[in-house]
Parts: structure tokens; C-alpha cells; sequence
């Protein structure tokens, strides 16, 4: 009987540990099929930035099912031997989905529990990882260098090569040279060596300063001696090819490029490598060259990211050479249909957005155009009878010129407007908003902007014209002004900074500059003219004066102290750190009693009219308003301030509050509020109520925040809370 009960035990026990190996054998096959799926799948976006990458939906449910099956054997089977090696998968399969937060917690757990274990040194590394994903670096590094001083094996390395490549992350290359540099020389025998040396290397070329471009090569050089992987080899031979080209040796990057194209073992790259070709022509302005380079890879890797990429650059060179933008349309498009997940098919839907965008924009530039015109042909009518006609709070007579404003500068061919690229003429809708029957003014728009892209093809090479001021448009609300000027600078911000189309950005830069001619903004859009110049045309003669004048003309700006930094003056300080500083003070006068508004308001007023185009200034301007409304109880003389505040900061954040607040009296916002507070309020029990706490928005009480809080209260009520 004895025996028997004995074998019984023995039997269960069996049946026990058979049960929750089980389990954890799934678990582990579960989850290296997801890292086999998403390492497949991070191969896919190589060369996606990080934030744009996608995860695998099939790698996630992977994870997740090797994370149940953990938890478990944590729930089910505490005091089997597996429990330790269940948690380390349980944080990893955690890492993996994203939850950064649990990953940590289920580590850190695993180092507590088991502080003589075999996953010691391992799941602190991999709780630095965690701290990583969620931002928290100081943590991270903390980990990190306790690893690299105490740390065993390659994790110490592998430590060191974290660090490094967070300090490359913030673009701290100075910083990441060096953590590369003491990790290389703390581990002389580390299995990562040529994976050190490889970013050491490309820390250094990040690091922009030509005279240690040798030290690159070097350390390029040093891979191949550190019996690196395949990709490490060519990439260090890749990125070799760009250093010599920054040092000015183009022959030599060639012929570096080409003997990776005849090397074997790096078939598998020869797209990237044509890829590479392709762009060192464009370097040297050999068009036709690379689009040949392009066409090669479109011919011999099909529905590859290599293809796709060289789609998409083939729409650059159709955008930014010829103008052509029908053409980079229809290759934009194929891009997606070559390989959807690719690093080119996100490139490819951001030009297409920006480039609808543009549309968009430039439309509504033109509506607006077309409505003013229409505006000053009855202006014109009315002055011809004799008739004297109000424009805002402006008298018109008769001897004022109504024609719509003109400009005599043109884009270069590069422009998205310009001419015969098969795309619809300046000053009609977008297809998608002429088919929906946007455009009032049925077709062609008779408005001034479409003139920019006619006249001569002359460039222009000073900035005098930048000066010569005019007349702003006439009749126009502070509000639909500001639009206008925001459509404009959009516009041609998106043609510098996202299309790459210098001369288009320029011509728009100045369309801006004469319309807005007292703008605030003047400077910035003078310096951005100088920086196209500079930077993208690195044409030095045509920038410096830029920079001269606005050092001339606006001496005591923000942009005026760029120009000097970059032309290696001494700075000065400016109008709004002057502003900034008195406000400060008048400030903490103002808090010592807010009703006393004959000891501070007095002083904001002088505050902006000493520096009218400083940002502080509409602050100052905005906070007198507001003190008369709620500290001094005068809505008259508030009122009459906020108009003024209109009329002298139109293009303040200000400004908009202003048009916010008045929008919302006009709109009976308080009282749609309150009633949607009843709503949410339901059946009220005896003695409950709902009342109103402002009267109105005001500065204390802005109808933003009104709409967000309502949102919250919103949620809660459905969540029951």
C-alpha cells in the first residue's frame, strides 16, 4: 500500500512537471517564431525611421501567446523550476509588443527574485532597453554603464555599444565617438568589434568636420579586420564611398562603388550599390547618368525596396530637375504598388501629401484672389459713377489705383507652377475640390498670384526689391489677412523645406514680402531667403546680402543675430529679450495688486509701443485688455483694446485668442455649453442643479479649454465615473 501511494505520488509529480514544461516549451517555440517573423519584417524597413516603423500584427500575436503561456506558469506553477526562465521570456515577449512599462516591471521582478540566477546581468540589460523605449535615458544609461564596470561576457560590450548609439540617436556625435572609442578599447576581444568600428565610423562622418574624415576611413578599414558580417563589410564599404566624395574625390568614390557591384558575396546589394551610383551622379549633376543608374534597378530587382527606391528618386529628379509634375505623380504612385512596406513607399506618401497640400494651399491663395477681384471690379464701377465707397475703415476716392497687385519675377523651371507639365493652370481648383464644385469662380481665377509664374525667367540676385515697401491688401479683415499671409509662408515653406524647389520657395518668399510689407515676420522670411541661397543653392554671393540687410534693416531681431552667427559677428541682444525682461518686472508689480491697473497698465502700453515687433509685445497688449475685463470690470475699454490688439499684432497667437473669444459670443458657444452640460447631467435629485461658472470666455476661461474639459466630462459620463 505503502508503494503504491509512493508511486501515485511520484506519477502526479510527474504529470505535474510534464504539464508546465509543456507549457513552457510552447512558449518558447511561440515566441521564437515571432522574432524569426519580425526580424523578417525589420529587414523589410530598413532605412524607416524609427517612429514611422510598423509593427508585425502577425509577430505581436506571437509574442502574446508566449506571454500567456508564461504568465502561466507564474499563476499555475510557482515552485517549478522554470519560473525564472518564464519571467526572462515573459519581459522579452513584453519588450517586443511595446509595453515598455510591464517589460521593466517583470525584469526588475526577475533581478529581485533571483539575484543569484543565470538571467541576472541579462534582464538588466534588457531593463535598460526598456527604460530606453520609454524615454526614461538617464535610467537607461545608468544600467548600462553598471554593466559595462561589473557586467560579464558580451553584455558589457554589448553596454557600451547601447550607450553609443543613444548619444548617435540625439545627435550627439561627439558624444558617441566616445562611448564607441572606450568601449573598443575595454573589450579588445568583444564579438561586436566590427559592429563597433562600423559606428564609430559613421559617428565621426555624422560628425560634419572634414579634418577627421581620414579617422573615418580608417575605422571603416578596421572592419574588415574584425571578421565582420556581410552587411557590416559592404556598409563599411558603402559609406567609405560618401566619405571620399565629401573629401573630393568623386573618381575614387566611384571606383569604390563599382568594385562592391563586381565583389560576389554583395549580389544580394547590388540594388542599394546602383542605388548609391545613381545619387553620385546626381552629386555631380549628371542627370541622365543616374536616371540610367535608376532605370537599371527598376529593370533587375522588380518589387523590391531597392526598386521602389529608385521610383522614388526618379520623382525626385522629375520634381526638382525638370518641374515635371505629372510625371512625378505617376511615379510617386508606383512606388506604393512596387513594395508597400518600404522605406520609399512612407517617402512617397509624404510627397504626395505635401504635394496635395501645396495644392491646396495655392488654391486657396487664388479663391481668395478671385474674391478681392471681384471686390475691386465693383470698387472700380462704383468710383467710375462717382460714388464714394467705405473699404473697411478705410474713405477710397476716386484716385486710388484698384488694379490687382503685380509682380515681375518668375519661378525657375523647377517650379511645381510652371508652364507645360500637363497639370492644371495656376489658378484652378484641384481636381478633387473642382469635382466637388468648390471653385465659385468656375474655372481659371482672375487673381494677381497666378501672375508670379509669369514675365521673364530673370533670377534675382539682390534683395533691394525686398525693401521697397507697399501697400498691403485693401479691405481685407485682421483675420482673413493672416490666413492669407499663413497660406503664403506655407507655401513656400513647403516648397524649401519638403519639395526642395529653391527658386519656387524664393518667388514665394517675395510674393509674402511684398503683400505683408509691415509684417513681423519679414525678418524670418529674409533670413529663409539668405538660407536658400546658402544652403541649397550654396551660392554664398547671392545669401551674404541677405544677411547684410537684414542685419541693416532689423538689427535688433532674433534672425538678425543668426545672420550675424553665421557670418561670424558678435550677437546683440535683442528687442524681445529687452521685452521679455521689462515684462518680467511689470509683471510682478501687477501681482502685488491687479486692481491697481493705473500702476502697470500704463507701463504695458510702453512696452509695446518701444518694441512693436517683439512677441512680448502682443502679450503685453493682450494682458492690459484682459485686465480691464476682469480685474477692472470695463468690457468698453477691454473691448476697444482688443480691437486694437487686432489691428497692431495680427499675426499673434493673440490675436486668434481674440477671434476665438469674439467667434464664441457671436456663435452662443456658452449656451450650447450649458445645455450640453444638463445633458450630461441627466435627471437632477432634489436640491442638485446646473449653473454656469462664467459669464462669458474670456481670457480666465478661453473656449479651447472649455471644449477640452467638456470632452473629458464626456468620456467619464460614458465610462460611468
Amino acid at each position: 500500500m505503502v508503494i503504491l501511494r509512493l508511486f501515485l505520488l511520484l506519477t502526479l509529480s510527474s504529470f505535474a512537471a510534464c504539464v508546465y514544461f509543456n507549457t513552457y516549451y510552447n512558449a518558447r517555440k511561440h515566441f521564437h517564431q515571432a522574432e524569426k517573423l519580425r526580424q523578417e519584417h525589420e529587414q523589410k524597413q530598413l532605412g524607416i525611421a524609427e517612429e514611422k516603423r510598423r509593427p508585425s500584427a502577425a509577430a505581436n500575436t506571437l509574442y502574446d501567446q508566449a506571454a500567456r503561456k508564461s504568465s502561466r506558469i507564474l499563476e499555475q506553477h510557482k515552485d517549478s523550476d522554470l519560473v525564472d526562465d518564464a519571467m526572462f521570456l515573459l519581459g522579452r515577449a513584453f519588450y517586443w509588443q511595446g509595453d515598455y512599462l510591464s517589460a521593466a516591471r517583470t525584469f526588475e521582478e526577475l533581478e529581485s527574485n533571483f539575484p543569484d540566477g543565470p538571467f541576472l546581468d541579462r534582464a538588466r540589460y534588457w531593463r535598460g532597453l526598456c527604460y530606453e523605449g520609454q524615454r526614461t535615458k538617464s535610467e537607461a544609461r545608468s544600467i548600462y554603464r553598471t554593466l559595462m564596470s561589473v557586467g560579464s561576457g558580451e553584455l558589457a560590450s554589448e553596454a557600451g555599444y547601447r550607450l553609443g548609439e543613444m548619444a548617435f540617436s540625439e545627435e550627439n556625435y561627439a558624444a558617441a565617438i566616445q562611448e564607441f572609442q572606450a568601449t573598443l578599447e575595454a573589450f579588445p576581444r568583444a564579438e561586436i568589434r566590427s559592429a563597433l568600428w562600423l559606428r564609430l565610423g559613421e559617428a565621426i562622418f555624422a560628425l560634419g568636420d572634414s579634418t577627421r574624415y581620414g579617422e573615418a576611413l580608417s575605422a571603416f578599414g578596421e572592419v574588415r579586420n574584425e571578421n565582420p558580417s556581410k552587411l557590416e563589410e559592404y556598409r563599411a564599404g558603402l559609406i567609405s564611398g560618401r566619405v571620399l566624395y565629401a573629401l573630393g574625390k568623386e573618381e575614387e568614390a566611384l571606383r569604390t562603388y563599382e568594385k562592391l557591384l563586381k565583389e560576389g558575396r554583395f549580389r544580394p546589394f547590388e540594388g542599394q550599390t546602383r542605388l548609391q551610383i545613381g545619387q553620385h551622379y546626381l552629386d555631380l549633376d549628371l542627370v541622365d547618368e543616374a536616371l540610367g543608374e535608376f532605370e537599371q534597378v527598376r529593370d533587375d530587382f522588380p518589387n523590391s525596396p531597392s526598386s521602389a527606391m529608385a521610383l522614388y528618386r526618379t520623382a525626385q529628379v522629375q520634381l526638382q530637375e525638370f518641374g515635371n509634375l505629372e510625371q512625378a505623380r505617376e511615379y510617386l504612385l508606383e512606388v506604393g504598388r512596387e513594395k508597400r512596406d518600404s522605406e520609399a513607399a512612407v517617402l512617397a506618401q509624404e510627397t504626395t501629401a505635401y504635394m496635395t497640400q501645396l495644392d491646396r494651399l495655392v488654391y486657396r491663395v487664388h479663391r481668395a484672389d478671385s474674391l478681392l477681384a471681384d471686390s475691386l471690379a465693383t470698387l472700380a464701377d462704383s468710383l467710375a459713377r462717382g460714388v464714394e465707397v467705405t473699404a473697411g475703415d478705410t474713405v477710397v476716392g476716386a484716385h486710388q489705383d484698384t488694379t490687382a497687385i503685380t509682380m515681375g519675377k518668375v519661378p525657375r523651371p523647377d517650379s511645381l507652377l510652371a508652364g507645360d507639365s500637363g497639370r492644371a493652370a495656376p489658378g484652378t481648383a484641384p481636381p478633387e475640390l473642382e469635382a466637388a464644385g468648390s471653385n465659385p469662380a468656375g474655372g481659371r481665377v482672375a487673381g494677381s498670384l497666378e501672375r508670379i509664374t509669369a514675365g521673364s525667367d530673370r533670377e534675382e540676385k539682390s534683395p533691394d526689391w525686398f525693401f521697397k515697401k507697399g501697400d498691403s491688401s485693401m479691405g481685407e479683415s485682421p483675420a482673413r489677412t493672416v490666413e492669407i499671409f499663413e497660406d503664403l509662408f506655407e507655401i513656400a515653406e513647403l516648397y524649401r523645406g519638403r519639395l526642395a524647389q529653391p527658386d519656387s520657395s524664393l518667388r514665394y518668399y517675395q510674393e509674402v514680402a511684398r503683400r505683408f510689407p509691415n509684417s513681423v515676420q519679414l525678418p524670418r522670411i529674409l533670413y529663409s531667403m539668405a538660407w536658400v541661397h546658402l544652403e541649397m543653392k550654396e551660392d554664398l554671393e547671392a545669401g551674404r546680402p541677405y544677411l547684410e540687410r537684414l542685419i541693416e534693416e532689423y538689427s535688433a531681431s532674433d534672425h538678425a543675430n543668426a545672420a550675424r552667427s553665421y557670418l561670424g559677428l558678435e550677437e546683440w541682444q535683442t528687442d524681445e529679450e529687452k521685452a521679455a525682461a521689462r515684462f518680467v518686472d511689470i509683471e510682478g508689480l501687477r501681482m502685488q495688486d491687479v486692481e491697481a491697473l493705473d500702476l502697470y497698465v500704463p507701463l504695458l502700453d510702453s512696452l509695446s509701443r518701444q518694441y512693436p515687433n517683439a512677441p512680448t509685445s502682443a502679450k503685453a497688449a493682450f494682458l492690459a485688455a484682459s485686465s480691464y475685463e476682469n480685474a477692472g470690470a470695463d468690457s468698453a475699454e477691454a473691448e476697444r483694446r482688443y480691437e486694437r490688439l487686432l489691428r497692431d499684432f495680427p499675426e499673434s497667437p493673440f490675436a486668434r485668442m481674440v477671434e476665438e473669444r469674439r467667434n464664441a459670443r457671436e456663435d452662443g458657444f456658452l449656451v450650447k455649453l450649458e445645455r450640453g452640460l444638463k445633458s450630461v447631467g441627466g435627471q437632477l435629485g432634489p436640491g442638485e442643479h446646473v449653473e454656469a461658472i462664467a459669464v462669458e470666455p474670456d481670457s480666465l476661461d478661453s473656449a479651447a479649454l472649455a471644449r477640452k474639459y467638456f470632452g473629458f466630462a464626456l468620456r467619464a459620463h460614458r465610462r460611468g465615473d
